[in-house]
C-alpha cells in the first residue's frame, strides 16, 4: 500500500519499552508515525510488544511504520506493521513498505542410529516451503560405551523434558487459568480557590512623556461707547464781543449736549446800510457729553446755549428770536463697540480639557502592554502656563494653551507573577488532599489589580485547580487479589470508578496469582 504525507519520526533507544513507546505515540498529533530503530531495542525485540502497538495504533487510527534491521522488520510484518529499510525510504512522498519477510524457521527433525559416515542433508531432506532443515541425530550407545555414560545423558534427556513438559503446562495454565482486569479511573477533586499574594521587584520604569494643545474661545465681552463729534457755529446779534469758554454746553433742546472743546471769541453784529443785521460768526469743535449713537444729531438741529450768560450776550435784545447756535453739518462718530474679552472661566474649560487628554493618554499608555503590570503611581498635576495677562485680553477672540506631563510607570511581567503563581500553587502541600496530586494542566489563574509596595509590586492571584487520585498500580493489585468484584470496588472505594473484568465468567473473585491480574489505570499503559 502506497502512502502520502510527510511522517513524524520517532527514534528508539536501547531501553526503550514498547510502554515508553506507545506514550510518546499518543503525545503526537500526527496520523502518520515512522518508529526508527538502529539497533537492537527491547521495544522492537518482542512480536507480542509488536502487536500490541499495532493494536493501540489502530485503536486511535494511526499509521504506524518500522525502519529497522531485518529481523525487527519480519516481527513487525507478522504483527501487521509497515516496514521500511531507510528514513529516506519511508520518508519519501508515496512511500511503498516493504514486502512482509517470511519468517525463516526450520523443523527439526530426529534422526535416529544415524550413520556417523552419511551427512545429515543426505539423511534428512529439506521440508517444502523452507531455506533449510535442521537435523538433530540420537545415536545409540556405541560399542564398549561404559553406562554410566549413557545413564548420565538419559538423565540429562529427561530432565530437558521434564522442562518441556513443564514450559508446555505453564503456557496452558496461562491459556485457561482464570484471569482478571482491574480498571481505575482516577477520582478528580475541584481544589480553591486560593489566593496568592505575589510581590516581585519593579522592573522598567516606562518613561511617559505627554504634551496637548487645545484652542479656547473668549466667551466674555466689554462694551466700548464712542462720543460724537461736530463743529457748532456761535451767533452774536450784539456789541460786545463775548469769549465762550471751553466746555461750554450747547444742546438740543436740552438733550443731548455738546461741549465745546477750546474757547472761543465771537466778534459783534455789524449793521448794515440798509438797516439790517449782519451776526458775528464764530465756529468751535464740540464733542457729545454722553458717549455712544444718540450724539449723532442731524445737520441744524442743535439750538440751545446752556449757560444763561453767553446766552443774553449773543442775544443782543432778551426778546431776540433768532438761533445764537447751530450745526451746519451733522454730527459723527458716536458708537457703542463690543470687545471681545477673555474670562476665568475661558481659562479654566481649557485647562479642564488638557489635564481629560492627558489622563486619557495616561490611560492608554498604561494599558498599551497587556504583559505588563503597572504600579498604581500617583500621576503629578501636568504643567501649563498660563499668560498673567491672557484674562481680561480684549480683542482676541481665540487663544491657545499647551500642558505637558512627564512620568515614571515601574511594572511587573504579567509570565512571571503567573509563574510565580504556578508556582506557589504546586508547593502548597495544603491546597491538595490528602492521597491526591495536583494535576498541573488543570491551573487557572486569575490576576487581581496591582498595588504598590515600596520598590516592589504586589498582584493578588485567584488560583483554582484539579487534583487526581494518586493510583498504584502494584498497591491496588496486592489489596484486590482473591477478592470478589464487589470487595474489590469497596477495598478501592476513594481511588475512583473501578471495574471489575473476571475471565471466564464463571469466575466469581479475582485471582490470587498477580500475574493472572493486569491493573489498567485511565490515561497509563496497562500494568500487567
Amino acid at each position: 500500500m502506497t502512502v502520502a504525507g510527510p511522517p513524524q519520526l520517532l527514534y528508539l533507544e536501547p531501553d526503550d519499552e514498547i510502554t515508553t513507546v506507545v506514550r510518546r505515540l499518543r503525545e503526537t498529533t500526527a496520523e502518520r508515525i515512522v518508529l526508527v530503530a538502529s539497533g537492537r531495542t527491547k521495544a522492537t525485540s518482542s512480536a507480542v510488544a509488536l502487536r500490541l502497538l499495532a493494536g493501540v495504533a489502530a485503536d486511535e487510527g494511526r499509521q504506524v511504520a518500522l525502519v529497522a534491521d531485518a529481523a525487527a522488520r519480519a516481527m513487525a510484518a507478522e504483527a501487521g506493521i509497515d516496514t521500511f529499510a531507510s528514513v529516506a525510504e519511508a520518508s519519501a512522498d508515496g512511500a511503498v513498505p516493504l514486502a512482509p519477510l517470511e519468517p525463516r524457521r526450520a523443523p527439526i527433525r530426529v534422526v535416529r542410529d544415524a550413520d556417523p559416515a552419511r551427512p545429515l542433508a543426505a539423511v534428512v531432506s529439506s521440508a517444502p516451503g523452507l531455506d533449510e532443515t535442521q537435523a538433530v541425530p540420537v545415536s545409540r550407545p556405541a560399542l564398549g560405551e561404559a553406562p554410566e555414560a549413557t545413564r548420565a545423558r538419559s538423565r540429562r534427556f529427561a530432565v530437558g523434558v521434564a522442562a518441556a513438559l513443564l514450559v508446555i503446562a505453564l503456557a496452558g495454565m496461562a491459556a485457561v487459568a482464570p484471569a482478571a482486569v482491574v480498571q481505575v479511573t482516577a477520582a478528580t477533586r475541584a481544589v480553591g480557590p486560593e489566593t496568592y499574594e505575589i510581590t516581585l521587584p519593579v522592573q522598567g520604569p516606562d518613561s511617559i512623556d505627554i504634551e496637548v494643545t487645545e484652542t479656547g474661545a473668549a466667551t466674555g465681552s466689554q462694551e466700548e461707547l464712542v462720543a460724537a463729534s461736530g463743529t457748532v457755529t456761535f451767533l452774536n446779534w450784539g456789541g460786545a464781543q463775548p469769549t465762550v469758554p471751553a466746555g461750554t454746553v450747547v444742546s438740543v433742546e436740552g438733550e443731548p449736549e455738546f461741549a465745546t472743546q477750546a474757547a472761543v471769541s465771537v466778534p459783534p453784529a455789524e449793521f448794515l446800510p440798509d438797516g439790517t443785521v449782519r451776526a458775528g460768526e464764530a465756529s468751535v469743535e464740540v464733542r457729545a457729553v454722553a458717549a455712544g449713537p444718540s450724539g449723532n444729531v442731524a445737520a441744524e438741529a442743535i439750538d440751545t446755549v446752556e449757560n444763561s450768560t453767553i446766552t443774553l450776550i449773543l442775544r443782543g435784545l432778551p426778546n431776540n428770536p433768532r438761533r445764537i447756535v447751530i450745526n451746519v453739518q451733522a454730527t459723527t462718530g458716536g458708537a457703542q463697540i463690543d470687545h471681545p474679552m477673555v474670562i476665568q472661566e475661558d481659562v479654566d474649560a481649557v485647562v479642564a480639557a488638557i489635564r481629560e487628554e492627558i489622563d486619557r493618554r495616561v490611560a492608554v499608555a498604561t494599558a498599551a502592554d497587556p504583559t505588563r503590570h503597572y504600579s498604581p503611581t500617583e500621576v503629578s498635576e501636568p504643567t501649563i502656563v498660563i499668560a498673567e495677562d491672557l484674562v481680561g485680553r480684549l480683542d482676541q477672540e481665540s487663544f491657545e494653551l499647551t500642558g505637558t506631563l512627564t512620568f515614571e510607570r515601574p511594572y511587573v511581567e504579567v509570565a512571571e507573577v503567573e509563574a510565580a503563581a504556578r508556582q506557589r500553587a504546586l508547593a502548597d502541600a495544603s491546597l491538595i488532599p490528602a492521597g491526591m496530586e495536583l494535576q498541573p494542566a488543570s491551573l487557572e489563574l486569575a490576576q487581581g489589580e496591582p498595588e504598590a509596595d515600596g520598590e516592589r509590586i504586589r498582584v493578588p492571584v485567584r488560583v483554582t485547580a484539579q487534583a487526581v487520585a494518586r493510583l498504584d498500580a502494584t498497591a491496588i493489585r496486592s489489596s484486590v487479589l482473591g477478592l470478589t468484584a464487589e470487595e474489590a470496588e469497596a477495598a478501592l472505594d476513594g481511588l475512583g470508578a473501578v471495574d471489575v473484568d473476571l475471565w471466564p465468567g464463571w469466575v466469581d473473585r479475582i485471582p490470587r496469582l498477580d500475574w493472572r491480574v493486569t491493573v489498567e489505570i485511565a490515561g497509563e499503559s496497562p500494568s500487567p
